[in-house]
């Protein structure tokens, strides 16, 4: 055993009973376990990604829906730490992300991102609504709130922000960054 080092302030979800871990075994089994002061969506890592809670799709038509009401903190040494990860790599198969809990997230030497949502499929289609607030440092590294990115082939990105964005990064630092590579459109409305 060896203690591993730990940054920051750890986080405690205000309404731990509203929490389901979803654990996928190496057999392929799906086990829940129901939310309750035992459960905490916190990650720690000294040089690999720390990521707070991730959820990925790869088929045609999957749509996914993620609602995150907890908190959620991810520090990592050497490496990227991101707080919640929502992807969807198939066609017709639309995101839609909303948190109103607090994200921490910290990396000495890598970047530090809050809320990654990505979709690659043909005409998907990504939503983020957060309310919550986002805290992202990086001593040596990039910084982001939220990043949005369509890699794929129409689709549009609509992200909604009321809370609080903290960012703080080496190289660049930004509180909510899009990229659209299709012909679809972009909308942010902030009020954070």
């Amino acid at each position: 055993e060896r203690a591993v080092p730990t940054y920051g302030t750890r986080y405690e979800a205000s309404r731990p009973d509203q929490l389901t871990l979803t654990l996928l075994d190496a057999d392929g089994t799906i086990r829940q376990i129901d939310g309750g002061p035992w459960v905490a969506f916190s990650a720690y890592s000294d040089y690999n990604a720390a990521i707070g809670a991730q959820v990925n799709t790869y088929g045609y038509d999957s749509d996914v829906s993620v609602s995150n009401s907890g908190d959620i903190y991810a520090g990592v040494y050497q490496g990227d730490a991101d707080g919640l990860i929502v992807r969807s790599n198939g066609d017709y198969s639309d995101l839609d992300v909303s948190s109103s809990g607090s994200i921490t997230v910290y990396s000495y030497g890598g970047d530090a991102v809050g809320i990654v949502a990505t979709v690659g499929g043909y005409d998907s289609n990504i939503y983020v609504n957060n309310s919550g607030s986002i805290d992202a440092t990086s001593v040596y590294g990039y910084a982001y709130g939220i990043t949005a990115a369509n890699d794929g082939d129409g689709g549009d990105i609509t992200i909604y922000n009321s809370g609080a964005i903290t960012v703080s990064g080496y190289y660049d630092s930004q509180g909510i960054e899009v990229y659209n590579n299709s012909d679809g459109d972009v909308t942010i409305v902030t009020t954070g």
